[in-house]
């Protein structure tokens, strides 16, 4: 299980890496799509004379260089690609159109990135052979910076009142006790008309290997003939800013998904992306008449209980 160890002394935070987890390797740092972490590294300069290297001020040279690195990271996955940020100052350097509410959608996310890579945390700091400094920050993508980055689509739903289906819908045979338990059902705000809650899915996974999907914050699910079965109609915004709008995974280890979405979901296949648009997975028409016959899906999707397992 991914953990955060607090590395006493020498005052750095250290982070450890679960075995499913779908990490992205970029040439300055690494994005963590199952918990949310981003880490980047920064160097000082390296034009010093020898007898400088121990410089104090090339912490602070490495740990801009981190922050720097930070801000495009957050910028590649928070930002429309027609958007584009200066590094230093957060200047728009491209004109964005003259609607108010854009401009102001877009400032607040600037706002947002600079914010998490001020505040972000320390890794690791080092002397590399050749005695240069480098720095490795991490930061969460969780809560402020997606508020301010998921659509407007994705509002603040009310309750939802499930009640017991009809014989027809009760084809999967559960038995067994889940995670869909007291405490989560309050959490999703969940109201219960009979005791038969732990015969329910307790999740969504929609397998997408094989298929060139890579992660991005607000996926989208539809059937073969385009219909939305998972976007940010279904969500509520609560769930989606504390926890993500799904959660990604690299290998279907029972540990995994039982961590994120219980002991008993329901699985669907990923048949292709939609055309060249990444964020759609387009599902079998069998598999979405699976989805809208359960009468929990709506509680699931709003809670954002869905786990989408890519390839490495």
């Amino acid at each position: 299980m991914p953990s955060i160890i607090e590395a006493a002394d020498i005052g750095h935070t250290m982070y450890v890496k679960g075995a499913a987890d779908c990490v992205v390797e970029l040439t300055y740092g690494t994005i963590n799509w199952t918990t949310g972490v981003i880490q980047a590294k920064g160097r000082a300069s390296e034009n010093r004379d020898t007898e400088k290297r121990a410089d104090p001020s090339d912490f602070e040279s490495a740990r801009n260089s981190a922050k720097d690195h930070l801000v495009d990271i957050f910028k590649s996955i928070g930002l429309p690609s027609k958007y584009i940020i200066s590094k230093l100052d957060f200047s728009l350097t491209e004109p964005v159109s003259s609607s108010t509410e854009i401009n102001s959608s877009i400032h607040t996310i600037i706002a947002q990135i600079k914010k998490r890579a001020m505040n972000a945390k320390i890794v690791e700091s080092h002397r590399s052979s050749r005695g240069v400094l480098e720095v490795t920050l991490m930061a969460n993508m969780y809560g402020d910076f997606l508020q301010s980055v998921l659509p407007s689509e994705i509002r603040e739903l009310p309750e939802i009142e499930l009640f017991e289906p009809d014989n027809q819908y009760q084809e999967s045979g559960l038995i067994g006790r889940t995670f869909h338990d007291n405490q989560w059902i309050k959490d999703t705000g969940m109201m219960i008309q009979s005791g038969k809650d732990k015969d329910r899915y307790t999740g969504i996974i929609i397998d997408a290997r094989g298929i060139k999907f890579k992660p991005v914050i607000c996926p989208i699910v539809v059937n073969e003939q385009g219909e939305e079965i998972y976007s940010p109609t279904f969500i509520s915004r609560k769930y989606a800013v504390e926890r993500g709008v799904c959660s990604y995974i690299c290998s279907l280890e029972p540990e995994a998904t039982s961590r994120k979405i219980g002991n008993n979901p329901i699985m669907i296949k990923g048949l292709r992306r939609d055309g060249d648009k990444n964020n759609t997975i387009v599902v079998s028409m069998s598999d979405a008449d699976k989805l809208q016959r359960m009468p929990e899906r709506h509680l699931l999707m709003k809670g954002c209980r869905v786990v989408i397992v890519i390839s490495e």
